[in-house]
């Protein structure tokens, strides 16, 4: 049913790139949930075990469905299907990898009940009301928050939290504050802030990462690192918009770069 909700999806696929995409269906759980993903694979890669995420999926077995080629991955025993007892078995395949990007992922929590904010089709953005409207005929489905959520840091989401005084003055607050010696100048490279933004807008630093240098020396890297780690604190203590997702608001992380033509320049 699940793939029969996107076939028309399937049949775009077709036509753009001229030939049947082998579907691969992979399955996995963590503690508080279960996971399917459906990925089409266009380019029929000869691929039997693949990692995505950190996560490596052990081939089960294949099958054909309405005229596409279907490879199973992940767990022997799922939650989304009654075995694989059916389904061709085939031994000795080799370690061939591969990844193929998710088209859609179906979550569950981990009493059977539909977990809306972590399904999606292809984008966070994507609207999923045909997939909730299935997952209603056969699972729970909650319309609140569930707990297990609100500590969450969610890395994909509808609408990205912003800098509440907008983008110019974003742009203005860190020129007029990175103080970079002429000698810098000379150079090509890239800082990354990354800030963690709970659901209230507040932020807190996750990460700064200088990119792009090369042959300098490790006092120089650090005297530009400080200087952005004494930015990005600065950053912290203003407003954020927080971050949206399925009608809620969620923690999310706030990324901004900046390069030579932000720098305050001091002789």
């Amino acid at each position: 049913m699940f793939i029969d909700t996107h076939i028309d999806e399937i049949e775009w696929y077709r036509e753009h790139y001229g030939n049947n995409p082998l579907i691969i269906i992979a399955t996995y759980t963590d503690t508080l949930n279960y996971f399917l993903t459906v990925r089409f694979d266009t380019h029929h890669f000869d691929t039997w075990r693949f990692n995505c995420f950190a996560l490596e999926f052990d081939f089960l077995g294949q099958t054909s469905y309405r005229g596409f080629r279907v490879r199973v991955f992940g767990e022997k025993e799922s939650v989304f299907y009654s075995g694989v007892k059916n389904i061709q078995r085939i031994e000795n395949v080799g370690c061939a990898y591969g990844f193929v990007p998710p088209a859609w992922v179906f979550v569950l929590h981990n009493d059977l009940s539909f977990c809306k904010m972590r399904t999606s089709k292809v984008r966070a953005d994507e609207d999923i009301s045909d997939i909730q409207r299935l997952a209603e005929r056969h699972f729970k489905v909650s319309n609140c928050m569930p707990e297990m959520h609100e500590s969450e840091i969610f890395w994909a989401v509808e609408n990205f939290p912003k800098f509440a005084l907008g983008e110019d003055s974003l742009r203005r607050l860190i020129s007029s504050n990175l103080k970079l010696k002429e000698e810098w100048l000379q150079y090509n490279f890239t800082i990354w802030i990354n800030l963690y933004v709970d659901k209230n807008g507040k932020a807190t630093i996750k990460d700064v990462m200088v990119q792009g240098l090369v042959d300098v020396s490790n006092e120089l890297r650090s005297e530009l690192w400080y200087d952005a780690q004494r930015v990005a604190e600065i950053i912290s203590q203003y407003e954020f918009i927080p971050a949206s997702h399925r009608g809620h608001k969620v923690n999310s992380i706030f990324s901004t770069s900046f390069i030579g033509s932000d720098f305050v320049r001091e002789n």
